[in-house]
């Protein structure tokens, strides 16, 4: 899932700075953050952000937890990791290439026999290629958690270099990654 503002919607609002003092007293409580019996709000907002992230939840999290599944939410600009922007990909090519007429019905005619292609002969493969695609940044992850002591190193991609610093195991770190290889072996 991309991170979309629709597939990104608080499950519980979270306070932010200009929420009322008031406000933040009652989202620490109900969390059962210990806080001093008079705070102001330069002194509250800081106990807020430290604990926050732990209660970040979101609408879409939350419904397939409830089934049982889990959501991998990608990063920007990898549509390559989502089965759905590839078809899209597809039936806007189909429509470049296939289309003569330029009327708005025709254009509905061939986007409409493109879905139904990809609903029906193409939908397995791109879910797979993608499953796949994931997996490997997951493989790479795990092989990068053996390089936690590395501080600092170089990348080298003909005339572009990028200084990697105090790497983190995070998905965007290892796509970058990943996009880099596979920008070496195609060069």
């Amino acid at each position: 899932m991309d991170i979309a503002l629709y597939h990104s919607k608080s499950f519980e609002p979270l306070p932010i700075f200009h929420c009322r003092n008031g406000d933040m007293i009652i989202w620490l409580k109900t969390k059962g953050i210990p806080l001093s019996a008079k705070c102001i709000k330069q002194n509250l907002y800081p106990i807020v952000k430290k604990h926050k992230e732990k209660y970040r939840k979101y609408v879409t999290d939350e419904m397939t937890n409830t089934a049982r599944n889990e959501v991998v939410r990608l990063t920007p600009y990898h549509c390559e990791l989502n089965p759905i922007e590839m078809a899209w990909l597809q039936v806007k090519h189909y429509e470049k290439t296939h289309n003569t007429e330029f009327t708005p019905d025709a254009l509905q005619r061939l986007v409409t026999q493109e879905f139904a292609q990809v609903a029906t002969k193409r939908w397995a493969s791109l879910t797979k290629d993608t499953q796949g695609k994931v997996q490997d940044l997951y493989f790479i992850a795990d092989r990068l958690q053996n390089w936690k002591q590395v501080k600092e190193f170089v990348i080298h991609v003909g005339q572009m270099m990028m200084k990697v610093i105090q790497m983190k195991k995070t998905v965007p770190s290892v796509i970058m990654i990943l996009m880099m290889k596979e920008y070496e072996e195609v060069q």
